[in-house]
């Protein structure tokens, strides 16, 4: 039987993991997962459930990574949160797709460094909850119509290729956005309500995840070498700079290690599909869209620039100045403000 304390960090796992899922697929719009929602959807809609739960379920292998090198390394920065994210979204898009090894080395940046690691791990993952936590309800509603309106706007890139991907109508965008979300907040929901658990996985847990983590990132990179051979220093040069993270005292994490955010804070969420099923008709009648070249073109600088600087950092900081791992308990205690 599963011990209360292993239970409760899977539960938090695939909590992520849900969370990781919508901004990597859902709120992106990736093509694929996109189209196939909105089919279920028109379908059985019951269907769609299944098919965000089996599709959450992978990306427990990608939070897997990034929560154990959060709590192997005792994460405490936000730029360590990114390189973390960066492992994340190099997890995603180089062991079940090659996306990362396309366009080398503008794809090793984008989307897995300046979307994954930038929008769904800092922004999605921490930020977001963080804001939360805080228990303002104007900061919180801003956030979510923010949120909201920036999904609407992205959206338009559907209509980059016509002759590729059809528009997605206002009526399919309005169901696809709260099935998807409401999927998402039952992740926060999840994730909260598990708590922060150390995720200190025993050794042979470790072998079997990272071992078939392993395999199939070597499997998915032999066809493109020596292309993917330009991944695995990044990788080590990432897991080097975390290793060697700053002293400091402020814990950017402890919101999420040691709070909860009020209830009331779930259902100011829905305000993000409601805000994006009343934007997007709005660019829609009016075929107006979003210069999506221009945004990528700013993550990729700005997602290109983090990385230089977190993975430099180290190197200019004197041995002495390198943060020893602190010393973990079993687990961290959640408490409701």
């Amino acid at each position: 039987m599963l011990s209360s304390t292993l239970l409760r960090r899977f539960l938090g796992l695939y909590g992520s993991a849900v969370v990781l899922m919508f901004f990597s697929e859902m709120f992106f719009l990736n093509e694929g997962p996109v189209i196939d929602a909105i089919a279920k959807l028109q379908g059985n809609p019951l269907s769609v459930v299944l098919y965000l739960a089996e599709f959450s379920l992978f990306y427990c292998f990608f939070a897997y990574v990034m929560l154990y090198v959060i709590d192997r390394y005792a994460v405490r920065t936000v730029m360590g949160i990114f390189l973390a994210g960066a492992l994340f979204g190099w997890m995603a898009e180089a062991i079940i797709v090659p996306i990362a090894y396309e366009a080398v080395p503008v794809s090793l940046i984008w989307p897995s460094v300046s979307w994954h690691g930038l929008v769904d791990v800092v922004f999605g993952w921490y930020m977001v909850r963080t804001v939360m936590r805080l228990n303002r309800p104007l900061l919180s509603v801003g956030m979510f119509i923010v949120l909201g309106v920036i999904w609407g706007g992205w959206a338009t890139w559907f209509w980059a290729e016509p002759d590729v991907l059809q528009p997605v109508i206002p009526g399919e965008f309005m169901l696809f956005t709260f099935a998807t979300s409401l999927w998402w907040i039952g992740g926060m929901i999840l994730a909260d309500a598990a708590g922060w658990v150390a995720f200190t996985p025993g050794k042979w847990e470790r072998r079997i995840v990272f071992g078939g983590l392993g395999l199939f990132f070597i499997l998915m990179a032999v066809p493109y070498l020596p292309f993917s051979l330009a991944l695995p220093p990044l990788i080590w040069l990432t897991v080097r700079a975390l290793s060697r993270q700053p002293e400091t005292d402020v814990d950017r994490l402890r919101f999420l290690r040691e709070d909860r955010p009020a209830r009331w804070q779930y259902l100011l969420a829905i305000l993000t599909p409601i805000v994006a099923s009343a934007v997007y008709p709005i660019f829609y009648e009016a075929q107006v869209m979003i210069p999506a070249e221009d945004v990528i073109f700013i993550l990729f600088c700005t997602g290109t620039l983090m990385l230089i600087g977190g993975l430099t950092g180290p190197l200019r900081r004197r041995p002495g100045h390198s943060k020893a791992r602190a010393p973990k308990s079993v687990t961290v205690s959640s408490s409701t403000r």
